[in-house]
This record gives structure tokens, sequence and C-alpha cells, in this order.
């Protein structure tokens, strides 16, 4: 799975994006785990938002199941001291609608230290992004 990241440091985000082809739950693991290691682990970086956009993945052949088993995942990955905020770019309704699962498994999982919202703009995303942590400690959404 082709996938780039780029750091902007003045908004303390990371921004992934997808190669076009089609995803499945391996694949999704393979990115998220070659992710962990190579940038996500820095100390730099835990306290880093991030931004994921899917808009150019073709299509998705993960099941409801699968979904959950990837939100476990990574939710016992998050780091235990940082918030942070997700925000999942997409524009197709399959995308949608999987995307706002994972956003409510994640959102509701007691153990999550990630705060997680699906986008269609980019620009609403990053205004949510660059939310005070004040302000987005005490409201999630």
């Amino acid at each position: 799975m082709l996938v780039s990241h780029r750091i902007d440091h003045e908004n303390k985000v990371i921004i992934t994006s997808f190669a076009p082809e089609e995803v499945t739950l391996k694949l999704f693991i393979e990115a998220y785990s070659n992710y962990r290691e190579e940038l996500k682990y820095l100390p730099d970086f835990q306290k880093y938002h991030e931004l994921v956009d899917f808009r150019p993945i073709t299509s998705i052949n993960i099941s409801a199941s699968e979904l959950t088993e990837f939100s476990k995942l990574t939710t016992t990955q998050d780091e235990r001291v940082n918030i942070t905020r997700l925000a999942l770019m997409v524009d197709s309704t399959s995308a949608f609608t999987l995307a706002k699962v994972y956003e409510t498994l994640r959102n509701f999982h007691p153990k999550s230290k990630k705060q997680v919202k699906v986008f269609r703009e980019m620009d609403e995303a990053l205004t949510w992004l660059n939310v005070e942590e004040e302000v987005m400690v005490n409201n999630p959404t």
C-alpha cells in the first residue's frame, strides 16, 4: 500500500495520504503498523494531531467485524498521556459510512486517547484539528 506522510510543524499535524487502490484490513494494518514504527512513536510527534486522507482510495473491502478489530488494535496502541485528534477525509458514501462507524467505535471506547471525526472538506478538518487543547479535552466533537 502506497502511503505518504507530510508533517505540518506549524500546526502540529501529521497528514497521511493513500494512493489510489483497493484496501483491505490487512493493508490498513500494514500501513498503520509502518506509520507507528517509522513516525508516530517519535517523541516529537506524539502530541501531533493527525489527518488521514482516504479520498484517493478506489474501494474499501472491510467488513464491520474487521473494522471493529482494527479499532481495538488502534485503541490499545494510543499514546496514554496525550489526547490527540484524528480527522478522516472521505468523499464516497461507502467510505463515509465506514469512517463514521470507526469514529463511533473510537470515541466511545473508554481507553481511547484519540478523538476521531469524519470530514468531507479539508478546511473543516484542519479547523477542527487546530482547536485549543483546553476546549478539545472538555468537548471531544
